[in-house]
């Protein structure tokens, strides 16, 4: 009775360990939820983790119950190891280590956590999985899978979109993640379905049904990556089938993957064809590998030669080294989370040891793989040879993809488990250690289950815990697109409580203080004591979530850029706000050099010192001091992009506040030749003509001004009907001038200001009587 009940125990105990490794293969390549900012990447990423940790304790309880341990012992098992090492070393000296440990708000399929995960899903496989049968049932619910995210992403892109979230109404949108990672993502499924589509006949039709749907899709994507690792993959598929065509009776099935060989040299060679019909795919950027190689050189040449810069931390690279071209393009400021592909990123995240262990592991599998097929498929004669085709020429397939492509959890999925597959066909290496109660084996393998469970348990406590904050920080979003900003500040706070790390939260919250900081400087019908109590706690609330921000995450350049954007609208609320905006631009600087907004917001800053020490008498050195480093910037910004009109446009307030009214003047000029639709210039270029008295020009655009606003936002721009009205006033048609100041006071009806310039200009008076203005007055 006891040795059936042990039996029953250790028979559901090894369900518990499979079935969620079945689970997460057919569920993690269609798995998100619409609960969290980033949907795909970090739900599939709990998702692993909660699988695999039931599936690891599972196996150690099995084994315990059995008092047996089937191990796979195999040498294969030594470089994972050692890539889990050699990355969880670079984490300790990462410039994130929060962020290169647990994946988001950087790269997720990139963070130790994410690893330590496919390391255990590897073990899983590579000791649950060892039957033939077994392994077919993961490839068959691999290509369900992927046959399920085909269908998907195919309605998606033809704009059907039948899920009811926001996120999924995007052409865009699929469940793998880019719609070119879909694309290479498929190619390696169809290298693994055109190996064993004659392995079983039941499944034969689905099979062909799935290959065609795969085929479909690849063209509709029509991505040149996804065919070159098609066609090579189909190419191993072959030239694996040619090697034991003397023991195959019926070679009709290699027609297959020679069909899409030649498939996919036609789409490779006719990369651009057009097929009428089709959706257009849409554009995917990254950096090329030229750019990516240059700053995988800019980062082994410094300190972080040996171990890299930290697991995910490519966007930091990126932001310090990125060429200065990238200027010239309408991507100067992006900033990219992944270089061209998975291997350089590794180069740079990891540095020359995780490079040197990465490859490591795929020249040792490589070889093992071809040693396996010398040994059993070409020279023995066994039923399930087809299967092992596929595994072996679909690993190599997404090894290529590794060189060619950025990776995501999804495509980062398909390797370890592939490589666990592999692992698993060395049946031989598999020895089984017998343990007896109190041995030292019983012993050890209850402690490390015993260590595990409770780790594990406290790792998804923690894990829960971020969710709820991603959570929390989503509502954040959505409620300020609703205009509820106190329940966004309430949801931040909330996020913030729960996953004090994560720069993003601390970031966005100091946004939503100075936003609210602004309404409450305009609201009306409270006592000025109120107001500056109001005003004091919200000052306090930005400048210590700002900080708060940098210091969780120094090497995120965002938030030096945020926290000097702060203390720069503080400047006059707070004392030396300007010092240490200063100091925030200047590290900005630091970590993305050829970033010209920062010097043209650190221009800014000097400039807004000038005009504070213009009110104080004997400080004319110190603000001319103050003029000469903002333009100093200001050019530096132009040198690193010559066509930022920001920088362009603050050089033009420089040279009006030093009384060089006539260089102002020019210089805009010059600038609406670099940008003749932008508002602010066309505006600011009628108010300089105006104080220049040059009104016929002032009149042309204050009254381009007002027609780009009309046509580009669809909403009128008052301070420059403002001056267009003093414009006509002084060419001397006061009817013109009248007209403009009624529109004004339609959006203004109770500004006094406008309401004297009518009642002048009725009179026949000077619309501003005797006052010299220069500036608007009005809210735009």
């Amino acid at each position: 009775m006891q040795l059936s009940q042990g039996f029953k125990c250790a028979y559901f105990l090894d369900k518990v360990a499979k079935i969620p490794i079945y689970l997460l293969v057919f569920l993690l390549p269609l798995f998100f939820l619409p609960f969290t900012f980033n949907a795909l990447d970090f739900n599939k990423q709990q998702l692993l983790i909660l699988l695999v940790f039931i599936s690891f304790v599972g196996w150690l309880m099995k084994a315990l119950v059995e008092r047996k341990l089937d191990l796979n012992v195999s040498f294969l098992n030594i470089p994972v190891i050692i890539l889990l090492f050699v990355t969880g070393l670079s984490v300790l000296f990462s410039l994130s280590k929060s962020g290169s440990f647990w994946g988001w708000p950087l790269s997720i399929p990139d963070s130790f956590t994410t690893l330590f995960a496919f390391t255990i899903l590897y073990l899983l496989v590579a000791n649950l999985f060892t039957k033939p049968s077994d392994t077919f049932k993961l490839c068959a619910l691999l290509v369900f899978s992927g046959f399920l995210a085909a269908i998907f992403g195919g309605l998606q892109l033809f704009g059907k979109f039948i899920l009811p979230w926001e996120l999924a109404k995007t052409t865009s949108f699929n469940t793998v993640g880019t719609v070119n990672s879909l694309g290479t993502f498929l190619a390696v499924i169809l290298v693994l379905t055109s190996s064993f589509v004659l392995q079983s006949k039941k499944l034969r039709p689905f099979l062909i049904a799935c290959s065609l749907v795969f085929l479909l899709a690849l063209i509709l994507i029509n991505f040149k990556t996804a065919w070159i690792i098609l066609a090579v993959g189909c190419a191993f598929v072959f030239g694996l089938g040619v090697l034991r065509a003397k023991k195959i009776q019926d070679a009709n099935w290699l027609v297959l993957p020679m069909t899409l060989i030649i498939l996919g040299i036609f789409f490779i060679t006719f990369f651009r064809l057009s097929l009428r019909g089709l959706p257009p795919t849409p554009l995917e950027v990254s950096p090329s590998h030229k750019a990516t190689l240059g700053i995988a050189k800019s980062v082994l040449r410094g300190k972080d030669l040996i171990l890299g810069t930290g697991p995910g931390t490519f966007i930091y690279d990126y932001s310090k080294f990125k060429p200065t071209t990238i200027n010239q393009t309408v991507f100067w400021n992006a900033r990219f989370g992944s270089g061209s592909s998975e291997v350089f990123d590794k180069v740079i995240n990891t540095g020359i040891l995780g490079l040197l262990s990465f490859l490591s592991l795929i020249l040792i599998f490589s070889w093992q793989s071809f040693s396996h097929f010398k040994k059993y498929i070409l020279e023995k004669d066994i039923p399930n040879w087809f299967l092992e085709t596929g595994v072996f020429a679909s690993f190599f397939a997404v090894v290529l993809l590794y060189f060619l492509y950025p990776t995501n959890i999804a495509i980062s999925f398909l390797f370890w488990t592939l490589l666990g597959i592999v692992a698993a066909l060395e049946k031989e290496k598999i020895k089984s250690l017998k343990i007896q109660s109190g041995s030292p084996l019983f012993l050890g393998i209850s402690f490390v289950l015993v260590l595990f469970f409770i780790l594990g348990i406290g790792f998804l406590l923690l894990s829960g815990q971020r969710y709820l904050a991603e959570m929390k920080y989503l509502d954040s979003l959505i409620s300020l697109q609703k205009g509820d900003l106190d329940k966004s500040i309430e949801s931040l706070l909330a996020a913030a409580n729960l996953s004090s790390d994560n720069d993003s939260y601390w970031r966005d919250l100091s946004q939503d203080y100075l936003i609210k900081l602004n309404r409450e400087t305009q609201k009306e019908g409270i006592s000025q004591e109120e107001m500056t109590k109001s005003i004091q706690t919200l000052v306090a609330n930005a400048v210590n979530a700002a900080e708060q921000a940098s210091d969780v995450e120094s090497a995120n350049v965002n938030n030096w850029g945020n926290q000097g954007f702060v203390y720069r609208n503080l400047i006059g609320l707070l004392p030396d706000s300007s010092d240490w905006a200063v100091k925030s631009y200047e590290k900005a600087i630091e970590l993305e050099p050829s970033n010209p907004s920062f010097y043209t917001e650190l221009g800014r800053v000097y400039l807004a010192q000038a005009g504070i020490l213009n009110q104080q008498t004997g400080k004319d050195a110190e603000k001319e001091e103050a003029l000469k480093k903002a333009e100093e910037n200001f050019k530096i910004a132009i040198e690193h992009k010559s066509d930022y009109i920001p920088a362009h446009f603050q050089l033009a307030i420089l040279y009006q506040a030093r009384g060089e009214l006539k260089e102002a003047i020019s210089k805009l000029e010059d600038t609406r030749l670099i940008s003749p639709s932008d508002i602010g210039v066309a505006f600011q270029l009628g108010v300089f003509y105006y104080n220049d008295n040059q009104f016929d020009k002032a009149q042309l655009e204050l009254e381009r001004a007002i027609n780009l606003s009309l046509e580009l936002n669809g909403e009128d721009y008052a301070n420059a009907r403002y001056f267009l009205g003093l414009v006509y006033d002084k060419l001397g048609q006061k009817d013109k001038a009248i007209e403009q100041f009624e529109k004004i006071k339609l959006s203004n009806p109770n500004n006094e200001e406008i309401n004297k310039i009518l009642e002048n200009l009725r009179a026949g008076k000077p619309a501003l009587g005797d006052t010299v203005l220069t500036e608007p007055i009005l809210p735009r």
